[in-house]
Parts: C-alpha cells; structure tokens; sequence
C-alpha cells in the first residue's frame, strides 16, 4: 500500500473541493468527486485523480465512473 500523501497535499485538495462545490452548487448538470474514486478509462486503465468533475451522468455507474471526466484536478 502507498503511504498517504502529504497533509499539505490534502488541505490543498480540500481547498479545491471547496471552491468546485461552491460553483456546482448552482446547476444539477455536473457533480464533483475526490480520490478514491476509480475513473476507467479503458479496461486495463482506471485512475483515481485527487478531484473530477463529471457533466455526463450517463458515466456514473454504481461503483465507478466509465470515461474520462470534464474536468480533472491531480
């Protein structure tokens, strides 16, 4: 297992979650997520990117999300 990233790459990440959410939280289209979420790309190709944002819900599936994002922030 890796070891978890750096409380200064965290409080980053929560910065940016913060100001995304205060954007989307206007409209229904898009919807954000953070790591660990997995992201396929193709089938031997899933990612998990710190913060996404996702326009076609049509990518959502239970578990994961298939295609790339609209939006990725690593």
């Amino acid at each position: 297992m890796s070891p978890a990233p750096s409380l200064k790459h965290q409080g980053i990440v929560w910065h940016i979650i913060g100001n995304i959410s205060n954007c989307l939280a206007t409209q229904e289209k898009c919807r954000g997520f953070s790591a660990p979420t997995d992201v396929v790309l193709e089938e031997h190709n899933v990612v998990q990117p710190d913060v996404f944002v996702l326009c076609d819900q049509s990518k959502i599936g239970e578990q994961t999300v298939r295609g790339a994002p609209d939006l990725v922030i690593e």
